[in-house]
């Protein structure tokens, strides 16, 4: 029986051969790069050495032409004195010396920096880096990788199955990765080259996709990917300073949407995820824990509170409408659920309340820190589950 690797490469194989053959063409504007220092005066001034520059050639004048060069030699300095008067205002605006490099790069003073790490270090130091940071625990060994299948799991009520997707899903999934897909796709198959095609490609990738999903086989072509090392900082001196930006194919991006999306659609419905999870959630952004720790500390009022006991004072002749600390007001951090019961029970006869929140330090800060939980997919899914936040 064939398997979706096979067909994965068959599909790559046709669909690459009539490439070859009805190549598209894409077309790519050229522009000037910009010229802030071009005033209009400089602009009308360009124009009016064009037209003169025409005029002498069209008549052949000599005196036409001597005067051309003299307004091209006189126009080159001014625009010249503009662009160095406009580097030098903007110079002393930037904040910082890495906005200035950025700045001179972007004009064309200095010559651009290589973004990418693959000249300053050869192939197998990245990978050996990159294989050594790709997870965070080593790899089993056999004995432990029997082990862990042979462990029996929890047996939970909850069963769940990939169901088949229709060309309604993948057309909806295509439109957001087909504006989102930039990079190049390992598979030699990029949707902006399956445009034209892809009408006549959908029913084909519906019982691919299908068939992935009912046969539990992910390809093996949607598991390569090319990685370019971009720098960290403009010197790399080790592979550590570089950040490995993953290119994956572009229809593996297309199957992954669709099959995590059923799997949280079913999390979600059946409340497998923890609130706190925000990572790769649907109304859920990476911003959520600090928005919802702002909230809660808001809402949390730790109290203070001040107990004395009712005593006459001499002082004051006696009388008992004046309240005396018999010693150092003691502080207590009392639950915020307190109430006057315990606080009677307790015979203070005097309460002051002070709210803790931003008190610059006066009382115990609350510790309330939402653990931030992430969901990754390609070609399964891993979801952390912690129980309790920090």
């Amino acid at each position: 029986m064939t398997s979706p690797s096979d067909l994965v490469d068959s599909l790559s194989a046709a669909v690459t051969a009539e490439l070859d053959v009805f190549a598209p063409f894409i077309t790519r504007p050229f522009r000037r790069p910009s010229a802030p220092w071009m005033t209009d005066v400089l602009r009308s001034e360009c124009r009016a050495r064009d037209r003169l520059f025409r005029e002498a050639r069209r008549l052949g004048s000599v005196d036409l032409m001597r005067r051309y060069r003299i307004f091209r030699r006189d126009l080159k300095e001014r625009i010249s004195r503009a662009r160095t008067d406009y580097l030098s205002r903007s110079l002393e605006e930037q904040p910082d010396q890495a906005a200035v490099w950025r700045l001179l790069e972007r004009h064309g003073v200095t010559a651009s920096r290589s973004s990418s790490a693959v000249g300053r270090f050869t192939l197998a130091e990245l990978n050996d880096y990159n294989r050594g940071v790709a997870s965070v625990h080593q790899p089993c060994t056999r004995d432990q990788l029997i082990a862990i299948m042979e462990h029996t799991p929890i047996e939970v009520e909850s069963r769940f199955s990939f169901s088949q997707v229709t060309a309604t899903e993948i057309n909806s999934v295509y439109s957001d990765v087909r504006r989102r897909s930039r990079g190049r796709s390992s598979d030699g198959l990029p949707l902006p080259y399956l445009d034209r095609i892809w009408t006549v490609l959908l029913p084909y990738l519906v019982r691919l996709f299908n068939f992935c999903l009912s046969s539990g086989v992910y390809p093996d072509a949607w598991k390569r990917a090319f990685i370019v090392p971009l720098n960290k900082i403009a010197s790399p001196a080790s592979p550590a300073d570089t950040r490995p930006i993953v290119n994956l194919p572009h229809l593996a991006k297309i199957f992954d949407r669709l099959f995590t999306r059923q799997m949280l659609d079913y999390m979600e419905s059946n409340e497998l995820l923890l609130p706190n999870q925000f990572g790769f959630r649907s109304g859920h952004t990476m911003r959520s824990p600090g928005r919802l720790n702002s909230r809660r500390r808001k809402r949390l009022v730790k109290f203070t509170f001040f107990a004395a006991k009712s005593k006459p004072s001499s002082k004051n002749g006696g009388r008992s409408d004046k309240h005396t600390f018999l010693q150092r007001p003691k502080r207590a951090l009392l639950p915020v659920d307190l109430s006057m019961t315990k606080l009677e029970s307790a015979k203070f006869t005097e309460i002051r309340f002070a709210q803790a929140h931003r008190t610059k330090g006066k009382t115990a800060a609350a510790s309330v820190v939402e653990h931030v939980q992430v969901s990754c997919t390609g070609p399964g899914v891993k979801l952390n589950r912690t129980r309790s936040p920090i």
